[in-house]
């Protein structure tokens, strides 16, 4: 994922943006998902979904900010 990530920065990408995809894309992987699933309630795989997406949205705004 980080030679991804690297490469859409040089291209361009904004910093902000590539911190959030790397937190969200391994945080929200489909195997991860998938895993976690076996393991938790669906109203706690939707809580653990929705924090990890609205932590990656704000450290990648607060990342544009800098």
């Amino acid at each position: 994922m980080i030679p991804v990530a690297f490469s859409l920065f040089d291209l361009g990408m904004a910093l902000g943006a590539v911190m959030a995809l790397l937190m969200a894309g391994s945080g929200i992987s489909i195997p991860n998902v998938v895993i976690i699933s076996k393991i938790f309630k669906p109203k706690l795989l939707a809580g653990y979904i929705i924090t990890i997406f609205l932590t990656a949205s704000v450290t990648g705004f607060l990342f544009n900010l800098i």
